[in-house]
């Protein structure tokens, strides 16, 4: 892991590459890879690549592959369905 990432209450687990750069805020992240300048908030991630400046918040993910600049923002109970 970098020493450079910004981390708050985040857990890593094993097999996990975090670039400097990064910022991950109450998230959980096991046997993944997360790059410069993406950000996951309130995540839990699992066996995935997430790509350059992606911002992932208030997902579960496993066996995923996140683009370039995707955004997944965290959903409200104010969302419509």
């Amino acid at each position: 892991m970098a020493d450079s990432a910004t981390l708050a209450n985040a857990t890593i687990g094993e097999n996990v590459y975090v670039m400097a750069g990064a910022t991950l805020v109450d998230a959980t992240v096991e046997r993944s890879v997360v790059p410069p300048d993406a950000t996951l908030e309130g995540a839990t991630v699992r066996r995935s690549i997430i790509d350059a400046d992606s911002h992932l918040a208030g997902v579960a993910l496993s066996g995923a592959l996140i683009e370039l600049n995707t955004r997944i923002p965290a959903r409200s109970e104010s969302d419509p369905d």
